[in-house]
């Protein structure tokens, strides 16, 4: 038998591949791995069980340094098959998925991903707090985060009133000019600590606030508009929040 290895990470997509096959998209620690597994679309296969999408899983494959791994077997550590049940929360998390399929993953992005899947499985609004951060870590990695530190034009750090996703930043009440609507203290509060928090505040972060939907989608939206990045599934998640409306 060819050598093997085990990995253990969560199941961000499963592709369809050739007449019964597939191809697995694995988030581990510190990478997204490639495993083809072989029948997976037959209802006879034992390997089937074990491909469910967001499914925390170990498996045992042949990892080959070129081209595809290969699954022998494996097992299911958490399902989270509520999520699947429910399909905002599903929607969300397959946004989730292919923005961390794109930009690929570190142990920081694995941890807030389990989080979120565990407090979607378990009916916690704390769910977006964990997806918010997410994209934050995302979009700091990819250098277009927003300046939080003052107004992005003038510098000045009082009277701050909005956030420009065209100027990139915080707008006093004199650069603004009414051109974009003002936020609440407590939502410039709640941007500037999402990007201003290191992994030692999350805990602290996710007490304090509470993000929302809208909060995720505009974040996803940002990294949309800042990288010019068409994240496919946000217009699926937009078609279910008008209709839960």
């Amino acid at each position: 038998m060819k050598p093997t290895t085990e990995v253990e990470g969560i199941v961000l997509s499963v592709q369809d591949y050739r007449e019964s096959d597939g191809i697995i998209r694995l988030l581990t620690q510190d990478k997204i791995l490639s495993i083809l597994a072989r029948g997976i679309q037959k209802q006879t296969s034992k390997n089937r069980m074990i491909t469910a999408v967001f499914s925390h899983v170990r498996y045992t494959i042949e990892q080959k340094e070129n081209g595809l791994s290969l699954l022998y077997y494996g097992n299911v550590i958490d399902s989270h098959y509520k999520i699947m049940e429910d399909l905002m929360k599903s929607s969300i998390c397959f946004v989730l998925a292919e923005v961390i399929t794109r930009f690929h993953g570190n142990p920081t992005i694995y941890m807030l991903f389990d989080k979120c899947l565990k407090e979607f499985q378990n009916d916690d609004a704390k769910a977006y707090n964990y997806a918010c951060l997410l994209l934050a870590q995302i979009i700091q990695k990819e250098g277009i985060a927003p300046f939080v530190d003052g107004c992005i034009l003038c510098k000045r750090k009082d009277h701050l009133e909005t956030l420009s996703v065209t100027d990139g930043g915080f707008l006093c009440t004199t650069c603004n000019h009414d051109r974009i609507l003002p936020r609440s203290k407590q939502e410039m509060i709640q941007i500037r600590s999402l990007f201003k928090a290191n992994e030692k505040d999350f805990t602290q972060l996710n007490e304090m606030f509470a993000f929302n939907l809208d909060d995720f989608i505009f974040w996803v939206e940002w990294l949309e508009k800042c990288i010019h990045f068409n994240v496919s599934s946000l217009k699926f998640l937009k078609s279910v929040q008008t209709l839960t409306w």
